[in-house]
């Protein structure tokens, strides 16, 4: 028996010896699988580097598998392809400057906290009081108005002067702003890139507020006939903030209709009032409570608190005096741009992001579960328990509670729900931790050394006829900032104003800008180096302005002119924005128009170009890439004067420019048959208000070019909808047949397409493809927004003016 006994403990240890390399055969099975699974999902990362669930995704089965990011590298998977919150300058993403509301921040908080810098929690705390704001003057308006008698309206009696204001005439003024704002807020989304679908940020808030959609019952506000006041605490209309109306009841049948309406479900909901003859609605009880404190205070009237008594208001409003034609007026407060900045409002808006980050991250940990588990998880706790979240994940930074249901909708009990976010007027701050606090002083910081002189109070004035839009914006005064003082460096002083040279019929844009004398003498000095003039060539005799024009063409190559003088004007370029005209000119025909003060000195200039460019054209040797020039007349003797060409050449490249003296303007063109219509005076682009710098778009004249234009505008809707397709992905499985409510109203096709499965299980739009197989037409839907903007739209014209105190910007919209 013993013998037996002995016997079967050594077959027992045998075997178990035997079994040891088990657990770690079994361990490099798992790594292995997690790898093979990670390199799947970065392919499709690849094609969408902002994809929340992917990165959320390569990033928890790395952690759950015990694989670095180091080891990632090693396998040539380069993650995380987006930026974390971290202190490397290289890599920064400031979360105090870039949270503004917008989504595009979640991807990146996400991934902080699942692969970023561990955050500095609990221990000791800052009082909020002890954190300075930055310290910027203000500027003396009281000294500014004088004795002037400013009348302001009498809604802004209503608001806070710490709150963005908005006046409306009337409702049928607000219903045409609002689908003017759809088509164009849908048109930016679209061309540029964000996936919201269309404008439903601007809809969504009447639906918070208990009112009828005015896209489905326009008769509603059509029976609002007096002004409408809307007011913010904070501009961050995206995720969610409180919204104030206040309104005139105008007739009793209204009063009675606002009170039947329906007040909506959930946290979020309408509260109402009635104070001096005005029906107030908000979604906000401490916005409401606010609007009724100041039409209830019997002090002064207006109360020193509101916008009507503020001074910044008072002299805006002296610039811009409410007229009879006014449709709406928009106005940013010095105090709301001071509370814009202050570490109140900026902890809790960072919080709430942060927030919304971690709800996002649980529905992807609960999509991430049901693909693995083939079922939806019982709440957060086995979300956690089970390695798809982890606890700083489940921790609201204002120290709300979350869950998540079956439907996989993530909600907190303090910060609600995505796209529908508390407003954070509803929230108390009084302590931060002491990473909060660090980073509000190190914003401070940043914030005072690039705005280094007032807030900047903004308004906007905007009157309409028909469907054409005149929109004047002023704001006083312009800060320091490098945008404004490379404008400035490049346009500044005095406008300018009356003809600004001759407009073919077929310009498509035309840039004007006043030249500072700075940038004259910097061109003489070029041309003196390359000696193609003397010290007496001067350009003394031309004005101060250059009109520079695009005209209707086939585009030979794409060629984003308004991106490139965007940057160069961003960054301060020099020379290289110099280099806008030749590059435009590769792409479509190009033309110059420079006004002339002395018609002698003018001359003189002409004479010793063409002189200089004769002397070096004869200098045809040298380097094998030296610049070489050539120049002629182009034709016999005309009676409007010759037409000049000059020529550059860089090893097989040339580059032709044709030059005359008409009419007191030196026009330029790349082709000869387009100077000949500048001589010969096809339509003039004079008159017009005065300016520094002026932008002139004319789609209706797009003949040859409207196809280019299309299919490019046609391009960015299926990037948009390829990225929806993406964020739809992971939800397309078997008991998974949408998204979620609150995302899937932010993410759908420009262009009306429907979503379904195509080949290999992968998600498809019946418009653009797959995103492994896309397509396009060649022009945007119908239904896209830019479709609709583009089929009535004539002409769009920016101007800007410098002022004593700030800039004047108009924009004319003509259909």
């Amino acid at each position: 028996m013993k013998y037996r006994i002995r016997l079967l403990c050594l077959v027992a240890l045998f075997l178990s010896a035997a079994a040891w390399p088990a657990p770690a055969e079994d361990e490099e099975q798992a790594r292995s699988e997690a790898l093979d699974k990670i390199r799947t999902l970065y392919k499709r990362l690849e094609l969408a580097p902002r994809d929340s669930f992917l990165n959320y995704a390569i990033a928890t089965v790395a952690r759950r598998s015990g694989i670095s990011l180091r080891e990632l590298e090693r396998e040539g998977i380069d993650f995380p392809l987006v930026p974390v919150v971290t202190d490397d300058p290289a890599r920064r993403v400031d979360l105090f400057r870039l949270a503004s509301g917008t989504m595009a921040m979640h991807e990146s908080l996400q991934l902080t906290e699942l692969v970023g810098p561990t955050r500095m929690q609990g221990g000791e705390t800052v009082p909020l009081d002890e954190l300075e704001p930055p310290d910027l003057p203000s500027l003396d308006f009281e000294e500014l108005l004088g004795d002037s008698d400013v009348i302001v309206e009498d809604e802004a009696r209503f608001i806070p002067k710490e709150w963005a204001y908005v006046r409306f005439a009337s409702g049928s003024e607000m219903l045409a702003l609002l689908e003017e704002a759809d088509l164009w807020v849908g048109h930016a989304m679209s061309f540029y890139g964000s996936t919201a679908r269309g404008a439903e940020v601007i809809w969504k808030n009447f639906e918070r507020l208990g009112m009828p959609d005015p896209r489905r019952f326009p008769a509603f506000y059509r029976l609002i006939t007096g002004p409408i006041a809307v007011a913010m605490s904070d501009p961050f209309l995206r995720e969610g903030n409180d919204l104030t109306v206040v309104l005139q009841p105008g007739s009793a049948s209204l009063s009675e209709l606002i009170k039947g309406l329906e007040v909506p479900d959930g946290p979020v909901s309408r509260h109402q009032d009635q104070t001096r003859s005005r029906i107030v609605l908000s979604t906000s009880k401490t916005a409401l409570k606010r609007v009724l404190t100041l039409a209830g205070d019997e002090g002064d009237y207006p109360s020193p608190g509101s916008l009507a008594a503020a001074a910044d208001f008072r002299y805006m409003r002296s610039m811009m005096p409410a007229r009879k034609d006014e449709a709406v007026f928009v106005y940013l407060s010095e105090s709301f741009l001071q509370r814009l900045v202050g570490p109140g409002l900026r902890i809790l808006e960072s919080r709430r992001v942060r927030c919304a980050s971690h709800l996002r991250t649980m529905v992807n940990g609960a999509l991430l579960f049901f693909h693995e588990q083939g079922r939806a998880p019982e709440g957060l706790g086995e979300l956690r328990d089970n390695g798809y979240l982890e606890e700083k994940v489940c921790q609201c930074p204002h120290g709300g509670a979350y869950e998540i249901s079956e439907g996989f909708t993530a909600q907190c009990d303090v910060h609600n729900r995505l796209g529908d976010l508390t407003p954070n007027l509803e929230l108390s701050l009084e302590e931060v931790d002491q990473a909060e606090a660090w980073a509000y002083r190190r914003f401070a910081r940043a914030y005072r050394n690039f705005w280094q002189r007032y807030f900047d109070p903004a308004g906007v004035s905007i009157t309409r006829d028909g469907k054409s839009w005149h929109i004047d914006l002023a704001v006083l005064p312009l800060a320091e900032s490098s945008v404004y003082r490379n404008l400035s460096a490049l346009s500044g002083g005095p406008p300018c104003g009356g003809s600004y040279g001759p407009e073919p019929d077929s310009t498509v844009l035309a840039l004007s800008s006043k030249v500072d004398r700075a940038m004259l003498k910097a061109i003489e000095d070029q041309l003196l180096r390359l000696k193609l003039v003397s010290e007496e060539g001067k350009l003394d005799g031309f004005g101060r302005s250059v009109t520079f024009g695009l005209l209707d063409g086939t585009l030979l190559f794409g060629f984003d002119l308004s991106g490139f003088a965007g940057e160069s004007v961003r960054w301060g370029l020099g020379d290289e924005l110099m280099l806008a005209p030749l590059l435009a000119g590769a792409a479509l025909p190009v033309y110059l128009a420079v006004p002339i003060e002395d018609r002698q000195k003018a001359d003189l200039f002409i004479d010793e170009l063409r002189e200089g460019l004769l002397v070096q054209s004869a200098k045809r040797g040298g380097a094998r890439f030296a610049l070489k020039y050539d120049a002629y007349d182009l034709g016999g003797p005309d009676e409007r004067g010759p037409i000049h060409a000059m020529s550059l050449e860089l090893f097989a490249f040339k580059f032709r420019l044709f030059y005359t003296i008409h009419d007191d303007f030196l026009l330029v063109a790349t082709r000869p048959e387009v100077l000949r219509s500048l001589v010969e005076g096809s339509g003039s682009g004079s008159g017009g208000d005065p300016f520094n710098m002026r932008l002139s778009l004319f789609p209706g004249r797009w003949n040859r070019l409207k196809s280019d234009m299309q299919i490019s505008y046609e391009e960015a809707a299926r990037r948009q909808c390829l990225r929806s397709l993406h964020e739809f992905q992971p939800f397309l499985s078997p008991g998974l047949d949408k998204m979620p409510a609150t995302l899937e109203r932010e993410y759908g096709c420009p262009d009306s397409g429907t979503y379904g499965v195509g080949e290999e299980s992968e998600l498809c739009c019946t418009v653009h493809g797959s995103p492994t197989r896309p397509r396009q037409e060649p022009s945007p839907m119908p239904e896209n927004p830019v479709s609709r903007i583009l089929d009535d739209l004539d002409e769009v014209t920016f101007s800007l003016c410098f002022t004593e105190h700030g800039i004047r910007c108009s924009i004319r919209i003509r259909r």
